[in-house]
Parts: structure tokens; sequence; C-alpha cells
């Protein structure tokens, strides 16, 4: 039986009204939706004066040719366009009154991962799954946050290249102190399961600095591989970006730009892992994803 409604407009407003509504879907869920009019010229003269853009613009013309070589330089190490990272990082810096504009590089850009050991553990360990089969986030196309779960297909062929951008400010607090990025690959031959490790040292004192290491041959069958961050007997903090798992043409690493590396799980899409998972983060580390301010 259909549902009916009415509502009493009064006559002041009903052309208003009937200004800014339109009929919808007329047969399944009647209904009456908003007109998407076009801005008036005042509309868009008070958006501008709300909108950063202008003001961010302007900024930007006051840059010289190499000031905006940096910014295509370090929005190439990401795959954004330089002018959309410069507008990205000054709106930030805008909305959380941080002065003077960013310095740009290509060993980081915008938020980075940032692991703080603020007192000493033993043991800090943080890892990122990569089987054969898996979900991600991804936007849904036309939409600025609405997402979907996306299945990846990873199909694994050497030769594997894991690699990090990275600053790092460590004390050791332990005889067995160490910090590095590696993987963990799991491949079968002649009936036995058997585990490689493809590893990078980290210095525990360092200014941002580019790590890489390769892996080009493996016996047997590769199945899956996971990365990992492993922290031993050290106090301090590491900020790290651009992690690259390369295999088959192309980088694997999920979140390698470093935006939400403890992103929270949801429910609507409980088959999704978190970027990185929790190993072992005891009382007194954390880790997460920041704004670098470099200037």
């Amino acid at each position: 039986m259909a549902r009916i409604g009415f509502l009493n407009i009064d006559s002041a407003l009903k052309k208003r009204f009937f200004k800014s509504v339109k009929q919808g879907e007329r047969f399944v869920y009647s209904k009456l939706v908003k007109n998407k009019s076009l801005c008036s010229r005042k509309k868009k003269a008070k958006l501008r004066n709300f909108s950063l853009l202008s003001n961010i613009k302007n900024q930007w013309s006051s840059l010289d040719s190499l000031q905006k070589t940096a910014w295509f330089s370090s929005g190439e190490q990401i795959g954004m366009n330089g002018y959309n990272l410069f507008v990205q990082d000054t709106s930030y810096r805008i909305k959380n009154n941080i002065s003077n504009l960013s310095i740009p590089s290509v060993l980081y850009q915008y938020f980075v991962g940032k692991i703080t050991i603020s007192s000493p553990v033993i043991n800090f360990h943080i890892k990122q799954e990569h089987p054969r089969n898996y979900y991600i986030f991804a936007l849904v196309d036309g939409k600025k946050t609405m997402q979907k779960q996306v299945e990846i297909t990873e199909v694994f062929t050497l030769p594997l290249t894991i690699s990090l951008n990275y600053r790092s400010n460590f004390v050791s607090v332990g005889p067995n102190s160490s910090a590095k990025l590696y993987a963990e690959i799991w491949h079968a031959f002649e009936g036995k399961n058997l585990f490689s490790i493809l590893e990078i040292n980290l210095d525990f004192v360092s200014d941002w600095k580019n790590a890489e290491i390769s892996l080009s041959e493996l016996s047997g069958t590769i199945v899956s591989y996971s990365l990992h961050i492993e922290i031993k007997d050290l106090q301090g903090e590491l900020f790290f970006d651009n992690i690259k798992a390369i295999h088959s043409g192309q980088n694997w690493a999920i979140d390698s730009a470093c935006n939400d590396i403890n992103n929270s799980l949801s429910q609507k899409f409980y088959n999704i892992k978190k970027n990185w998972e929790s190993v072992d983060v005891p009382v007194g580390s954390k880790y997460e994803s920041v704004y670098y301010n470099n200037n």
C-alpha cells in the first residue's frame, strides 16, 4: 500500500521552496530532491572569502621556478601532482595555525609514520601481511569520502625490493639493541615450508635517508610474504615514509605514503585488516601517522 505524506508550506515561502527542490524518483521511491542549481556570482564571491584556495593560489604564485620544481619532484614520489601536494600541505598548515610554508622533500611528504618509544621496552613489533588475495579500502568513484572494499590479487615474482625513507633518534637501553625493516617470505620447496628473511638494519641516529635491499633468487614456490618493523632495546623515535615492496614491476606496500598507518577497523568491512597490525606494542610505545613539520 502506498505511503502518502504532505507538507503545509507558508505562502510566503512557496516560491523559494519550489525553486530549491525538484521531483526525484517517481516510481520506486517517489520523493523530492534538492535542486542543484549553478552558483550565482554573489555566492561564488562568498565562497572565495571562505575558501583557502584563493590564498594558497597566491602563495603558489609567489614561489620561484626552482621551488615549484621541488614540489613537483616531491609529489612525484607518491604519484601526486606537485601543485596538489602544495595545496594539501599548505591547507593543513593554515588550519592548524602553523606558520611559514613547508620545505618540499623527495624523502617525505605531508603525513609520515612515527614510532615513539618513551620508556625502555624489550621489543616493539608491527607487521603488514601480503597473502595472495586480500581486501583494501578504495574511494567510490565520484565521492570524496565514501569507501568500498576492493579485492587485491598479488601474484609474487622475484626480484623483491623493499625500501623506506627514515629519520631516527634512538638511545640503546639493552644488550640486544636493533631497529630493522624486513620482509619474511614464505616459500615451499621439496615438500617443506621455508621462511626467508630480507632485512634492512636501521641506524639508531640518522637524519632523513633512504635504505633499500633486494632479493633476486629463492628456491621453490613463493606462497606469501609480510613486512615487519621491529625495534629491540631502544628508546626514542622513528619517522618513516615512502615504504616500498616492489615486485612484478609494482609497489605493493599498503599505505606506502604512511597517511594512516594505525587505521581503525570497521565492522562494515570486517575482512579488511589494518594497514600495520600490532604484534607486540607494549605500554610506553605507540605508532601513528603525524604531520611532519620541517619549517
